[in-house]
């Protein structure tokens, strides 16, 4: 009796083991899609090319709700350009964004045309070990230990022959080759796990103690063609962002590269992209927390106003001691206030001012 009770049991846990291989396998299979009648049916003549016949299924839920943040029903845009899976819905005006589809390997490039200009995004996996390999000749560092060297934001315009683009290469390459004073307690056990790991290549280690190992980058993007720019006073004119009547075409937020500084702090460069009708910002932030050291936030905002043509770029650089913001951490409200120091943007609203550069496209 007590046999036969086992063998049932054991084979109740056998089948259920089966049925949970089978759900995790199929989990990890990206599902395609499948073929709908709006896929089937093609597109009138009529229509520009980045709409299809989804036309007539833009009945959403978004055109029988109204309220003072929802677009003004309004809004048209014949200067904008979307994708196909995109469309703009004919009563609201609200922009249609489907919901993700998985895909191996995992390639998102969302793009988006306003006007003469042309808005491109790359989010990709960080870097394999060739490429590892081949930016360490091209750069002659050691590489930070993220690097997202696939991830991109360009921006250009074919009629001006203008454009300016994001990407953790170029942002590298601005790395200075020179010895940097900065010291933590645990500096000589990190100097020598990365001498370590690049003990068989010369060119590298003799790269150790002349670059800045907190990749301090002055990066303000990669000019394309024929964009030039001139000093002004002028700060950017952000009141349009804060508008809530329009719509957000494009959002993205990528990592170009990160570095944990062998656990005594972080160093990482992002990117984030906003797309509205009347204009575009790109914000690219270098932020470094050396522990017990010292705080560091370079900003590069990149602002384009659709309406009126006007195109600049401000880079702001803002630095601060530790001990010199402990007054500052001393007021705050929270459990454990040095946790703030963790994160960019309340650094950025606390650190003192360095330098602030802007300048107006020509």
């Amino acid at each position: 009796m007590s046999n036969n009770r086992k063998i049932q049991i054991d084979s109740f846990q056998v089948q259920s083991a089966r049925e949970m291989v089978a759900l995790t396998t199929r989990s990890r299979i990206p599902q395609r899609p499948e073929p709908t009648r709006l896929q089937t049916r093609p597109p009138t003549v009529s229509q520009p090319e980045f709409e299809t016949s989804a036309k007539m299924d833009r009945q959403h839920t978004c055109c029988s709700s109204s309220s003072s943040s929802s677009p003004d029903s309004n809004f048209k845009y014949p200067h904008v350009k979307l994708p196909s899976s995109h469309p703009q819905c004919d009563q609201c005006g609200r922009i249609i964004t489907p919901s993700p589809t998985a895909t191996l390997p995992i390639n998102e490039a969302p793009s988006i045309q306003v006007g003469d200009w042309k808005i491109f995004t790359s989010r990709k996996p960080i870097l394999n070990s060739e490429e590892l390999t081949q930016w360490e000749a091209d750069l002659k560092i050691p590489l930070p230990e993220m690097i997202f060297g696939n991830n991109e934001i360009t921006v250009y315009n074919e009629r001006l022959r203008k454009g300016l683009k994001f990407c953790a290469k170029d942002a590298l390459s601005m790395v200075v080759l020179d010895h940097v004073d900065l010291k933590v307690s645990y500096a000589t056990e990190w100097f020598s796990a990365r001498e370590q790991k690049h003990k068989n290549n010369e060119e590298i280690m003799g790269s150790y103690q002349d670059y800045d190992w907190t990749y301090t980058t002055e990066y303000k993007g990669t000019v394309l063609e024929d964009l030039r720019f001139a000093a002004t006073e002028d700060p950017i004119p952000l009141d349009k962002l804060s508008s809530t009547k329009e719509p957000i075409l494009l959002f993205d937020d990528m990592i170009l590269y990160e570095d944990e500084l062998g656990d005594n702090g972080c160093s990482v460069v992002s990117c984030k992209i906003r797309v509205m009708p009347s204009c575009l910002l790109i914000l690219q932030r270098f932020f470094l927390r050396v522990d017990n050291v010292i705080l560091r936030v370079y900003d590069t905002r990149f602002y384009i106003d659709f309406e009126t043509g006007l195109v600049m770029r401000e880079f702001k650089q803002q630095q601060e001691h530790f001990k010199d913001l402990e007054p500052v951490l001393a007021m705050s409200n929270k459990g454990d206030p040095r946790s703030l120091l963790r994160d960019a943007n309340w650094v950025s609203q606390n650190l003192k001012v360095v330098k602030v550069e802007r300048e107006v496209m020509v």
